[in-house]
């Protein structure tokens, strides 16, 4: 904080100025502790390289459906969370939600992810937003198989979604939807949010 002038008599004021403050509205989430704060969907350490199995943490190098999974998002190869087959929810569908993260005073937010994934025919997968603490959601991006994106084997991609259309909200928050079928993954790693606050004043 700044003021001018820095040396005021009484009576008279000065101008308060605030800047460079504040940690990111959504640090990185790198899935090395089990169940991170805030987030649902998940359950810690239930990938064990299972066919079918909904939203979990999973160490790196781990095969699902034939195929290797190793998180190259830096640091390289740690935990990750991964969703696999036709899981074990109801409908096949499963979600990994945020935590709930305010948008309120920031500039240009990018929501960013990792991601590898490898999808067969009839399997489908959405990042999608809520503004009203996960009671409604807007698609932001899909992908629907059959598709590959990355390289599940130390190859992954950093994918980068502009929150912009949001700022001013209050009670934000992110899920990844996926719909599977058998032989079906999509793995994601390092989410966050990058993004500067307005100056106060």
């Amino acid at each position: 904080v700044t003021t001018t002038p820095s040396v005021i008599c009484i009576g008279e004021s000065a101008i308060l100025a605030a800047s460079g403050y504040g940690q990111p509205p959504f640090p990185i989430e790198d899935f090395s502790n089990a169940n991170p704060a805030g987030w649902s969907g998940n359950e810690a350490n239930n990938n064990n390289e299972d066919s079918d199995s909904d939203w979990g943490e999973s160490g790196s190098g781990k095969i699902f459906n034939g195929v290797t999974y190793r998180s190259n998002a830096p640091p390289t190869n740690t935990k990750f969370m991964i969703i696999t087959g036709t899981t074990d929810g109801p409908g096949n569908t499963g979600s990994l939600v945020t935590a709930p993260f305010s948008l309120v005073g920031t500039v240009n937010p990018i929501f960013n992810y990792h991601t590898a994934l490898n999808f067969n025919a009839g399997t489908s997968g959405a990042v999608e937003v809520s503004v009203d603490g996960g009671a409604t959601y807007i698609t932001l991006k899909t992908y629907t198989g059959p598709v590959n994106v990355g390289n599940p084997n130390n190859g992954w991609i950093q994918e980068s979604i502009n929150l912009s259309a949001y700022i001013g909200q209050s009670n934000v928050r992110v899920r990844f939807r996926y719909t599977g079928t058998a032989g079906s993954n999509w793995a994601v790693d390092k989410v966050g949010v990058a993004s500067t606050f307005q100056p106060v004043t």
